[in-house]
């Protein structure tokens, strides 16, 4: 029996880098001058972004050109050595054997799955896959955010306030990544992993593939017990199931000279340190000829046509007010106001990092207020007060005319209890007054006002 030490080295690399990484996005936050977000240095999200990018000619926010080449480096990877990607490089297969390992440790006796439950249930995560791509495709966002372990392990360093915000990724994470993983090891890539379904296919397609040798093979079983994902290299003579990991742990594990071995199809065989390293090489030479060719790129702003019909987009969490309200047109104060945020705010600090602050909310918040307005009433308030209708609320007109609740209240002689969501026609009725009084105080207070 033979141990390879080498693997386990890459895979620790990788996680630890990528980790790092997130890391200095939470402190540097994103954009041109940040750290790369999340979702630019996922494979699946060139597949979650292809259909925007082939119909509009844009990536779907969070995505960038990083995402795609990841993607082609991935398939090419598999298609040549397997999915070497999966069994040497991926955080989440890492962290999963990990907790298989220290199951082992605590004296945790590891679940045998039925056949006919296990069969099934891998046909799971390709349900999964489906279901996020055209979640993504349809709804023109990466809407499988909310539950991805992979972005909650990639902000575990932003705190408790991030575990608030997408709790069932933090969920996921725990559950199928990490626990489950303590009785089957790497539960998540054998029935959720939406990446893994996409690459299974690939997998039987491989040049090289787990060859055994009946004639050198003692029938041991040690291979099948090997096995991360619960593969049977026993019972075949070729390991064709897409399941296979590329990760040589069953050939390491034989100890029957030349009974196992990684061989492509025209009879040549590798060790499983030459494969791994060679499928880790062809990744990385990829990564590395996006970058000397200039087209690699982990931020991708979106076109001004996009952020003029769907001002959100051109919101995120590292701009500051002022890089905001630059590239959206609108003057500090008023988003100040419509993103409900105090008019002390700092101006000049990124979003994410505001004191009190969601940046998320905030972009809703302003994308809501700006929804189906056209641009010119998104730079500047509506010119006629007499416009005001009773159906509208205070904080609706606050925002609109970019003046001050409380200021509005006061110079209509209105209390300052009056709801901001309530109807203006029923707190002027509750107060004995009428709208044309709150009209009035408009027109004094945007007096001079273009």
């Amino acid at each position: 029996m033979r141990r390879l030490w080498v693997r386990p080295a890459v895979q620790g690399a990788f996680l630890l880098f990528l980790s790092w990484v997130g890391f200095r996005h939470q402190q540097l936050g994103g954009g041109p001058g940040g750290a790369p977000p999340v979702d630019a240095l996922c494979p699946l999200g060139g597949l979650e972004g292809l259909h925007r990018l082939l119909t509009q000619g844009e990536w779907l926010r969070r995505l960038a050109p990083s995402s795609l080449i990841l993607l082609g480096a991935v398939v090419l990877g598999t298609l040549l050595f397997g999915r070497v990607f999966c069994g040497w490089i991926c955080p989440l297969g890492t962290l999963g054997e990990g907790m298989a390992a220290l199951g082992r440790r605590l004296g945790i006796r590891p679940l045998r799955v039925p056949p006919g439950v296990d069969r099934p249930l891998r046909w799971l995560k390709g349900a999964v896959l489906v279901g996020i791509t055209l979640w993504a495709w349809r709804a023109g966002t990466l809407a499988w955010r909310d539950y991805d372990p992979w972005v909650a392990w990639m902000h575990l360093s932003a705190g408790w306030e991030e575990v608030g915000e997408r709790p069932w990724a933090y969920v996921v994470l725990a559950g199928a990544v990490l626990l489950a993983s303590l009785w089957i090891e790497r539960f998540w890539c054998r029935y959720l992993c939406p990446l893994g379904a996409l690459l299974a296919p690939l997998q039987r397609l491989a040049w090289w593939k787990v060859v055994r040798v009946p004639d050198r093979c003692i029938r041991c079983g040690a291979c099948d017990r090997a096995c991360p994902v619960g593969l049977e290299p026993l019972g075949t003579e070729r390991v064709r199931s897409g399941e296979c990991l590329a990760c040589g742990r069953c050939v390491c594990a034989c100890p029957a000279p030349g009974a196992l071995a990684f061989t492509g199809v025209q009879g040549r065989t590798l060790s499983p340190l030459r494969l791994g390293l060679a499928g880790v090489g062809l990744f990385l030479l990829v990564w590395a000829g996006a970058r000397a060719t200039g087209i690699w790129a982990t931020f991708a702003p979106p076109r001004q046509e996009s952020v003029q019909t769907s001002p959100g987009e051109g919101i995120y969490g590292w701009m500051t007010l002022e890089e905001v309200s630059r590239t959206l047109g609108i003057p500090a104060e008023r988003l100040i106001l419509l993103g409900g945020l105090d008019p002390g705010v700092s101006r000049d600090v990124p979003l994410k990092k505001l004191p009190g602050v969601d940046d998320e909310a905030f972009r809703a918040r302003v994308a809501a207020a700006l929804a189906g307005a056209p641009e010119g009433d998104r730079k500047s308030p509506p010119p006629n007060p007499d416009e005001v209708r009773g159906s509208q609320t205070l904080r609706e007109v606050a925002v609109l005319f970019g003046v001050e609740e409380a200021a509005l209240l006061e110079e209509a002689g209105w209390p300052r209890t009056v709801s901001p969501d309530r109807p203006l026609k029923e707190s002027a009725a509750a107060l004995g007054s009428d709208v044309q009084a709150l009209r009035d105080a408009l027109k004094r207070l945007t007096e001079g006002v273009p």
